[in-house]
């Protein structure tokens, strides 16, 4: 594409670390 994120790396690992938890969650939800 045109344009390129440019993320910090303290970005990039806040929206992981979101990311995996929302998915920690949703998975607790779903095994219960």
């Amino acid at each position: 594409g045109k344009y390129k994120l440019k993320l910090e790396p303290k970005v990039l690992d806040f929206i992981i670390e979101l990311a995996y938890g929302d998915a920690r969650i949703a998975l607790n939800i779903l095994t219960q």
